[in-house]
Order: structure tokens, then sequence, then C-alpha cells
């Protein structure tokens, strides 16, 4: 009887082996990821370097990328130049519904110093008196820090105290610096001020072309803020810079159906490559295609941003000398959709030049977050280029790409080639007015731009602008003659 038993559990045995009766594979684990950081308590300036790992040990770090609430960063080797507490995350570069488990608070203490001063915009030989006030944690100090010296930044420091007399006509960009017994730098002011001398206004600037600076305003329908822009905007135009702005908004595609804010994306991208400016929400200006005129950020308080505007219009107007400003007339003939345009220019100092040409609408109804019943009417919207394309590298999205970013990007702008003094260049263009744009609201904004290699991000600045409405024309204008 045993005998039986023993055969017939060698034989059970022997038909589960056989037919494949399977051990169940062991269950992995998911994947799960922490973020690190090497210190969360430091001073202003001082690096925190993070790193992500996952629960089986390995380091991720290079799939993720860093954020905190209000900004990402292009390092996991971070340094925080104001006081405050910051929380950052971490999301994978790839595919961001993955994320860290945890975030990180990190503490940043220590002193601050912000410059002010008493005048921003003045004529030759007057003086400005500039104030360093010290911030600590958050907390305006009552006494005033001793031992800056102000100066241009990154040039001369002035010898005479927190005063300073200014002799000749410009846009000055001033910092201050606290030095130590042995003439290191030991602090600077976390901001500059924007000084601009104006020349002395004398009669006899008949010969003189008018000039105009080209605002060009990046939006977009689904920015909650843009409304607020829209209104700075149109107080400047109605009653602070009435004859000396031309705005051209590039719009992000929606309700508009326009896909031409690319070219003031890109430009963006390409100043956050030579510059500190970070192109990170809307709205977003740029005066004359200069970063020295350039906003960052967000318009919610319109008094203030107008007054930003304002003064940014007058500094691009200041940093050319009247004499070398170059002239431009339009004369367009519309028929039906068709439009042709000759532009004429005249520049006054011998240099090389580009021109430029946009189609832009008025008057136009469409969708927009943040405005009243999320409708407005929108101004200045720039449709299409007129001028020919020369850029190499109209689309770049990759900021480590930026170094390939063409001279001229994807602004369309035509090479007029170098121009002597009062050498008057003329070219004549043809383009089809989209359906997609009301003629009866169509104007042609022409601008003209001088090389400058100094000039942050692309080496050109606008020196001029002029505006027409589709079927008219307009001359040479003159600055106006102003008596002593």
């Amino acid at each position: 009887m045993k005998t039986k038993l023993l055969l017939s559990a060698f034989l059970t045995a022997t038909i589960l082996l056989l037919f494949g009766c399977k051990k169940e594979p062991a269950k992995t684990e998911p994947t799960t990821y922490t973020l690190q950081a090497d210190k969360t308590e430091v001073g202003i300036n001082e690096i925190v370097t993070f790193s992500v790992v996952t629960n089986t040990g390995d380091d991720v770090t290079s799939q993720f990328q860093m954020c905190s609430d209000t900004n990402c960063y292009g390092s996991y080797e971070i340094s925080w130049s104001t006081p405050g507490t910051y929380t950052v995350h971490a999301t994978m570069r790839t595919d961001e519904t993955i994320t860290c488990e945890n975030t990180i608070t990190i503490t940043v203490s220590g002193s601050i110093y912000t410059l002010s001063a008493d005048k921003d915009e003045i004529y030759e030989l007057e003086s400005v008196t500039f104030t360093v006030t010290e911030i600590t944690d958050g907390v305006e100090q009552e006494t005033t820090p001793t031992g800056f010296q102000i100066g241009e930044r990154g040039g001369e420091r002035y010898t005479g105290g927190l005063t300073h007399t200014f002799t000749e006509a410009g846009v000055y960009t001033i910092d201050a610096i606290r030095y130590n017994y042995r003439g290191e730098e030991i602090a600077r002011t976390s901001n500059t001020v924007t000084v601009i001398v104006r020349e002395k206004e004398i009669a006899g600037y008949e010969d003189n072309f008018f000039r105009r600076s080209l605002f060009a305003e990046g939006t977009g329908t689904k920015c909650t803020s843009c409304p607020y822009m829209v209104e700075a905007l149109d107080y400047v135009t109605t009653y602070l810079q009435p004859d000396r702005m031309i705005p051209v908004a590039y719009h992000e595609i929606d309700d508009l159906a326009v896909d031409f804010y690319q070219p003031f994306y890109d430009l963006p991208r390409a100043m956050k490559a030579n510059t500190d400016l970070y192109f990170g929400n809307y709205p977003w200006y740029i005066i004359d295609w200069n970063a020295n005129f350039a906003s960052d950020g967000d318009a919610h308080n319109t008094d203030a941003k107008a007054e930003e505007i304002s003064h940014s219009i007058n500094a691009s107007l200041a940093s050319l000398s009247k004499s070398k400003v170059p002239g431009l007339a339009v004369a367009t003939t519309l028929s039906g959709r068709e439009l042709s345009l000759t532009v004429k220019a005249t520049v006054r100092e011998e240099g090389e030049y580009l021109l430029g040409a946009v189609l832009v609408e008025d008057n136009k109804l469409a969708e927009q977050m943040g405005a009243d019943n999320n409708e407005m009417v929108h101004m200045n919207i720039a449709q299409m280029t007129i001028t020919t394309e020369t850029g190499t590298n109209p689309y770049i999205h990759d900021e480590d790409m930026a170094h390939y970013f063409d001279p001229y990007g994807s602004l369309s702008l035509d090479k007029m080639g170098t121009l002597t003094a009062d050498q008057e260049w003329s070219r004549d263009y043809s383009i089809t007015i989209p359906d997609r744009v009301a003629t009866e609201n169509s104007r042609v904004v022409v601008y003209i731009v001088k090389t400058d290699a100094s000039i942050l991000p692309l080496g050109f600045f606008c020196a001029n602008a002029t505006t027409v409405k589709a079927g008219e024309s307009i001359d040479y204008e003159y600055e106006p003659i102003y008596e002593e």
C-alpha cells in the first residue's frame, strides 16, 4: 500500500512537471524618484547642488529639470540673489507627469543692496544724486550703508561720492560697488539705474530726421496679464509718447490665427544666451530690438508698466544723436488685396543697414483671457513680413542651440548693404494681403536697422521707424525747431 502511494505521488509530480506548472515571477517594484540637495540654508548667491536618485539608488539627475514656484532652471547648481524661501521640485524632461516624490525648501538669508536716483532724465551738465539702501532678510534697514562708489556698469567709477554731474548726452547704466581697504569688491547693488542725459534743446534741428522707436510687443490670447499691457500701451501712445513710438504686436496663435509670434519668441531666447534676461511669460516687449530696453515679465501694475515703457523709449531715443538718425519715406498703392510700396531711406552716417517692413492690422475683435467677457479689440497685430527672408535658422526652440541663431533670425530683414552719409536707398515691394486681414484696417510698419556689434543680443538696433495706412504715403519727416 505504501508503495502505491509513493508511486502515485511520483506520477502526479511528473505530470505537473511535464504539463508546465510554472512558478509566478516576482513582481518588480515601480520606480520612484527622490530629490536631494547638498544644503538647505544658504546665503545670497551661494550655490545649492541638486540631484535626483531612484529607489534603487541610481543617479538620474540629467533626466530631470529643477523648478521653483515661479521659474525653471537650466542647471542643477542653483543660487538666489534675493533672500527668502524657495520650494524646488523636479520634473522629468521627457514626461512632465513624472515627478519626484518630494520637494525641498531652500532658505536664503543675507543682505541685498538697491540703488535709486533722485532723477533719471536730465540735460547735459545737470547732476543726479544716488541712494543705496540695504535690505536684510527682506527688511529695509534704517541706516544708510557706507563705502559704496557709483559708476557705469562694467566701466568707469565716479569719485564724487553718490552725486555725479553728467557732462555729455547719452544713456548711462549706473550701479554701485562697495570696496574693502584693499580695493577688493565686497558688495554690489542688485539693480542698476538708467540715466538719460539729453542734449540741450536749441534752435536749428530742421535738417535732422524725426525719430520714432519700434515697440515690439510679445503677447498671447491665452495670457491673463496681457490686457494690463494693452492698457499700459494705450496710455503711453495716448498721453506719454503719442508721436515717438510704433507698436508691433507679436501674438501667439489662437483666435487671431496668426503664427507670427515666433520672431519675437526667438529673440528673447537669443537674449537669454547673451544676457541675464529670461523669456518666462507674457507680456514681453523690446524697444528697438535692444536688450537694454526690454521688459522681463507681467504687467499687472498698469501705471508702473506705462512709466517703464516710456522710460525705455526715451532711453533709446537719447542713445542715438539726432544728427545720425536716418530718414524714411514710404509710398503705397492698394488695389483690391494687392499692396505695392516703395521705401526710400536716407542715412546720415556711413554704416551697414537693414530694412524691415511688416503688415499690421488694427481693430480686430478676438478672444483674450483676462479681458472683459474674455474678448478684446486687438491693435498693431503683425500679420506678415513684407521684406525678404534672410534668416537661416528661424525656429530655434532649444536654448542649447542659441549660438546658431542667425544674426537676423526670423525678423525677415532686407540687407541694404553699406551706405555712405546722405546716400538715399530705394526699393519696391509687393504683397497680396491675406484673406484673414481686413484691408481697411491694414497699415505698413517700416523700420531701418543699423548694425552695431555692441548692441545685445543680435548686434543691431532699430534706428528709426514709421507707419502708413495701406494705400497712403508718408514723406520724410524732420525734428521740430525748438526756440531758446
